[in-house]
């Protein structure tokens, strides 16, 4: 899967159950005036993991929520 930076603060914020507000944010490229333009999805791919035999990455949310609650233990 893939996801926004918006996206996986959500996420972070609700897995660690903080009651911080997330709220999505526009980026200097969609700033009236700006000198450079920037893709509007640029999601990164792990197909080379495929191409030496590893397989694909789990999905990112079981990432996060794993990362989380061992940070939360320790």
């Amino acid at each position: 899967g893939c996801c926004t930076w918006f996206d996986f603060a959500r996420e972070i914020v609700a897995v660690a159950g903080l009651s911080a507000r997330v709220e999505p944010c526009s980026t200097p490229a969609e700033a009236p005036g700006e000198v450079f333009r920037r893709p509007r999805y640029t999601a990164l791919r792990n197909a080379r993991l495929s191409e030496v035999g590893l397989g694909d990455l789990p999905p990112w949310q079981e990432c996060v929520d794993q990362f989380i609650r061992k940070e939360m233990c320790e």
